[in-house]
């Protein structure tokens, strides 16, 4: 059992070129100081709390032994574990421009003039432990101590770091947190229209997050040509809200309005809707839909790949305003286009999805909000083997790679 209080501090010196390291061996760089990082929260390989986890705050952080000469720091947690069912190492939080001067990160902050860059969900910060029911994953904060200041963009992903950082590391040091997820039921609302109510959409995901051994419970409000402007002045919709404890809430809004001037209607609604769950603590999740088949021609929308260009401007503006997460579906149908130009993921209304459309929506639903590979799991949904398993691939490079 974890003891309260108690700073747990580990080592850090690892030679570069030793034992799979990513960086390329340099040579007399590293200092012999023993550089270390600690947690007041939890020991080294000890069990992470709850508060850091999932949507939590990040952990408290301790730094030790910074050799002399270093321009900055550099934090990176991930969860190599996540390769055994996402395929890829999951990137929790990335920290550099840290001051050397510094002796730590306090809970749920970062250090003045340091930057942050993109989590494995695409968003800008730190995303707490949070591995499938069931299995624990060991979660790794590392420290680099670096001779130069990084020249790099708020939002830049892990490989472009570590690029940077390639040649410039004076000592590392490392600290090992362990955290699990009890069973538990993982609550989502789906708000929308006929988009997401065809095909059942709420009821598709459900059943994959099944067959990937989460218990979920699904909700809809969804009515047929409403906005998000009708659910925001929907005493159904906000009741619905209030009403339970939402882990989730998801908002997809009509294509048309998302492109067409959002700030007069898509976006107050979205920014009410977003107040609204905020006091619930519960995640809001943007539902990037997909464009008409042969686009909007009349509103200057030539084609499908044109719209959805739109549609997908339209969504990350607001996103990025609100720090929320996008689901990237639109991204995924053009995805699975261009690698299969004859797959057909709309209905015969060259509108609405077909249910090779939906599959492949809650696919990427699945792959956001539990961080994991959907390859592989038995739910078809009366698909065949191939094409399942087809948008299944689809999803998980469209999430992995955005």
């Amino acid at each position: 059992m974890k003891k309260e209080n108690m700073t747990s501090t580990v080592l850090v010196l690892v030679f570069i070129g030793i034992g799979g390291c990513l960086f390329q061996e340099q040579p007399n760089k590293l200092s012999e100081t023993s550089m270390r990082i600690s947690s007041s929260a939890f020991d080294h390989e000890g069990e992470i709390p709850d508060i850091y986890a999932c949507d939590g705050v990040s952990p408290p952080l301790k730094f030790s032994n910074i050799p002399e000469n270093v321009k900055s720091l550099v934090l990176i947690m991930d969860d190599p574990d996540a390769k055994e069912v996402a395929g890829y190492t999951w990137v929790h939080w990335l920290v550099w421009n840290i001051s050397p001067s510094i002796t730590g990160i306090e809970e749920g902050s970062v250090p003045v003039n340091a930057r942050e860059g993109k989590n494995g969900r695409g968003q800008i910060g730190y995303q707490g432990p949070c591995p499938p029911v069931g299995r624990t994953h060991r979660y790794f904060f590392k420290l680099y101590a670096l001779d130069i200041v990084l020249d790099l963009p708020e939002g830049t992903i892990k490989k472009q770091l570590e690029d940077a950082m390639q040649g410039h590391i004076l000592a590392e040091a490392e600290l090992i947190g362990m955290y699990s997820c009890s069973d538990s039921v993982t609550r989502i609302l789906f708000i929308g229209n006929s988009h997401t109510f065809f095909n059942d959409l709420p009821e598709m995901f459900a059943e994959l997050a099944r067959a990937g051994g989460y218990e979920v419970e699904v909700d809809m409000s969804a009515q047929g040509g409403w906005s998000l402007s009708d659910h925001a002045a929907s005493t159904i919709t906000l009741n619905k809200i209030e009403q339970e404890d939402w882990d989730y809430v998801i908002l997809q809004e009509k294509p048309s309005l998302i492109v067409d001037n959002p700030d007069e209607d898509s976006y107050p609604a979205i920014r009410l809707l977003y107040d609204k769950t905020s006091e619930k603590d519960t995640t809001l999740i943007l539902f990037m839909t997909w464009g008409p088949r042969n686009g909007l021609p009349y509103a200057g929308y030539k084609n499908f790949d044109d719209m959805q260009a739109h549609i997908c401007s339209g969504y990350t503006d607001i996103a990025n305003e609100l720090d929320i997460m996008v689901a990237p579906v639109g991204i995924a149908w053009q995805n699975g286009i261009e690698k299969d130009p004859q797959l057909n993921l709309w209905n015969p209304d060259g509108t609405h999805p077909s249910r090779e459309g939906s599959y492949l929506s809650a696919c990427v639903f699945y792959a956001i909000i539990f961080q994991q590979n959907p390859e592989g799991l038995n739910y078809k949904a009366d698909l065949s083997e191939e094409m399942a398993q087809f948008l299944q691939i689809i999803a998980a490079e469209t999430v992995y790679h955005s």
